[in-house]
């Protein structure tokens, strides 16, 4: 039968199962209405009125795919729907399907893991997934439960309102089922090293999703992140299980108990045979006059009704077209950014990320121009194969002892830490990173980035108490709202808040919720970040807080002076951690900006997901969601900000194969065996360490313009 019969949809071949020919040998069905070996002959006819049957009796032998414990019929008579080994048939959307995101945050009756959908081999374990269980008390519920308001806890003394974190207790009872599948994941492949499989896929944005939980989001993102989680543990499980069934033997076959399916729906006898014989539920599509008299169906039943699917669809349509691959491929696009539902109809996940993602250039405002990769190589000027890095003056200071010019300010350079008991002790290879790294080229003044979030010199370097007051507050009451920005796709660029800006910010000089100033350059700095918090939160949602306490994780203070030392560190500590993670992001899309030319949004999806699951191995922690300081866990947590070499070398080692990726890395790098060996000694390790605080910090250079935030010693207690 073809692909796309009455719109049907194409369903391609069976993968890699394979099974044998013939119905005659066929295992028992998965809940069969016969005793095995009864096989029920009908009689009547099917062609003209489906539902008017005749008698029926019964004969020796086997119900084989081609039959049906029940059938039914399409509501316009032109298909009858059979199943061998199940008592029903679900309700089926025929012809044209659009793909949309409904109230619950799901896909309706177009969600292959709500709802059997059509059999396509480039997704052969979608058949797999569990199925629902009847039970309202059975531990699996919570993969199919919604967040309710009553899950999550609204945060207070921050600059926007509607943000919250999942309750703790539930985000626990979800990181079980996430470990455990981390687990039975990295089992399969440490035994089959299947290669780059859609399981890597699954697993990585299972645990993307699983990570953004521990941010404070509105209600409509944690519900849609809640979601991510409980789909692709789905997904992991049914992968899982479908290659358990297709290694599986007549000598060790798998229990029939093991997993209730939910099935899928076909067109092709072969693909229903198959199905069949894996023991999963399968339902076959045909025409009237393909019905023969040979055929034998049990029981014509009426289509049953969809249970706990919502079909409200209040946002815009992402995909539309017959059901198959593109259908199906349109529900598994990881979406590695937030989107508040109540804003944003979800279009941007099918924008390829080369657009979604602008390439900085020289049009975009606080942005650094993109070489042409084609054209031109990478702006380095040499690349040395020795990890050594290139002697230049200290900032401020010029190699001709006649010249004075005036030295920037600290927190605007940022290559010399301010003396001050509140900083976090530097990593030498960075901090000389810093100060020896010379760019390639010059970034003009207007094109450079701004920054993320603060630099921590800015509240380190402030001698005037009050002042210095501010500067903590007002950042601990822009801090989760300045996360959830970076975090979003409202089409914000952050980087066009300069160093300036932030103290404004931050000193409370920016009232989002008033008039601006009528300074035409101090209005502008103030355009620029008010401007990013009502495109993202809406100003309704902006409340002054600038008398109201603030909150670190779950401390709450009311002035500096109650800020004891040790916390005063973690938070700069914090905001090196985050500033670096944020760059870090922001110059791998620019530098490799140039390999999503003329790639589709599903090319570019996976390319985002890639850059994801690298980068979050550099980070062992999210610093804004695990607080490593005073953590037993602390060697562990702390990722490149740990005291000692040996517990930085695993991260050491992620960012590694971060750089390999990138244009004129290191030959040093690229040679590198890896920093993970039980044999490599702390002078390599540091060798290494150097190399790459060179690089990278060069390489920021050459495309932002200014020095990076870099990484810092965690402080212990």
């Amino acid at each position: 039968m073809s692909d796309n019969v009455g719109g049907l949809g194409d369903e391609g071949e069976w993968g890699v199962i394979s099974g044998q020919g013939g119905g005659a040998e066929s295992p028992p069905p998965c809940a069969p209405l016969a005793p095995w070996g009864t096989r029920c002959k009908n009689y009547g006819s099917l062609i003209n009125r489906p539902h008017s049957l005749s008698p029926f009796t019964c004969i020796p032998g086997p119900i084989t795919f081609m039959d049906g414990l029940v059938g039914a019929a399409t509501p316009d008579l032109r298909y009858i729907i059979t199943t061998p080994n199940v008592d029903f048939v679900p309700t089926f959307n025929q012809g044209v399907v659009t793909i949309q995101y409904h109230h619950d945050h799901r896909f309706g009756l177009e969600d292959p893991v709500l709802h059997p959908q059509i059999y396509s081999a480039q997704f052969p374990h979608f058949p797999f997934i569990r199925q629902r269980p009847d039970d309202p008390e059975h531990r699996h519920q919570l993969l199919w439960t919604n967040l309710e308001d009553k899950d999550v806890v609204n945060v207070h003394g921050i600059c926007v309102s509607h943000l919250a974190f999942i309750n703790s207790d539930l985000r626990l009872q979800m990181s079980l089922f996430v470990d455990d599948m981390n687990r039975q994941v990295g089992n399969y492949l440490e035994d089959s090293s299947p290669g780059k499989t859609r399981l890597h896929f699954a697993c990585a944005a299972m645990n993307a999703a699983f990570a953004r939980l521990g941010y404070a989001a509105t209600l409509p993102d944690l519900q849609r992140q809640f979601v991510s989680v409980q789909r692709y543990y789905l997904e992991c499980e049914a992968w899982l299980a479908w290659k358990a069934k297709e290694q599986e033997t007549v000598l060790q076959p798998i229990p029939q108990s093991a997993l209730q399916y939910i099935g899928a729906y076909t067109t092709q006898p072969a693909i229903a045979q198959l199905l069949m014989e894996a023991r999963v539920p399968v339902w076959l599509f045909r025409r009237n006059e393909e019905i023969h008299s040979e055929v034998v169906i049990h029981e014509i039943v009426e289509p049953k009704p969809p249970v706990h699917i919502d079909t409200t669809r209040p946002h815009q349509p992402l995909w539309k077209g017959y059901p198959g691959r593109e259908s199906l491929a349109a529900t598994c696009l990881g979406g590695y950014t937030y989107f508040n539902v109540e804003r944003v109809p979800f279009t941007r996940e099918l924008i390829p990320r080369s657009e979604a993602h602008p390439p900085l250039s020289s049009e975009a405002p606080g942005a650094a121009r993109v070489p042409d990769y084609a054209a031109a190589p990478f702006p380095i000027q040499s690349t040395p194969s020795s990890p050594g890095p290139r002697k230049r003056s200290l900032p401020g200071t010029s190699q001709s002892s006649k010249s004075k010019a005036k030295a920037p300010k600290l927190e605007d350079n940022h290559r010399i830490d301010p003396t001050d008991p509140s900083m976090p002790l530097p990593i030498d290879a960075w901090a000389d990173a810093l100060l020896n790294t010379e760019a390639s080229r010059e970034v003009e003044q207007h094109l450079q980035w701004g920054y993320f979030v603060p630099n921590p010199a800015l509240l380190a370097n402030c001698k005037q108490p009050r002042r210095r007051e501010a500067y903590f507050l007002g950042w601990l009451r822009f801090r989760l709202a300045m996360y959830y920005v970076h975090s979003s796709d409202m089409g914000t660029d952050v980087r066009t808040i300069q160093a300036q800006g932030w103290r404004d910010a931050l000193s409370g000089a920016i009232a989002l919720t008033e008039g601006l100033s009528d300074n035409n350059r101090t209005r502008a700095r103030h355009v620029a970040i008010r401007d990013i918090f009502h495109k993202v939160f809406g100003a309704s949602n902006i409340r002054d807080t600038r008398d109201l306490p603030c909150q670190f994780f779950k401390e709450i203070y009311r002035s500096l002076d109650g800020i004891p030392l040790g916390v005063q560190q973690e938070i700069l500590w914090e905001l090196f951690e985050m500033g670096f993670f944020f760059e870090l992001q922001a110059l791998d899309r620019v530098v490799l900006a140039g390999n999503l030319e003329g790639q589709d949004a599903i090319f570019a999806e996976a390319a985002e997901q890639t850059r994801h699951e690298l980068i979050s191995r550099v980070f062992k922690h999210q610093a804004a969601t695990i607080r490593v300081r005073g953590n037993p866990n602390y060697e562990e947590l702390a990722g490149l900000g740990a005291a000692e070499i040996s517990h930085r070398a695993s991260s050491l080692e992620a960012l590694r194969q971060v750089f390999l990726r990138w244009p004129g890395v290191l030959v040093y790098l690229k040679k590198s065996p890896s920093l993970t060996y039980i044999d490599i000694n702390d002078h390599d390790l540091r060798m290494a360490e150097q190399s790459m605080a060179t690089f990278y910090v060069q390489t920021f250079l050459d495309f932002a313009g200014r020095p990076p935030l870099v990484p810092h010693v965690c402080p212990r207690s």
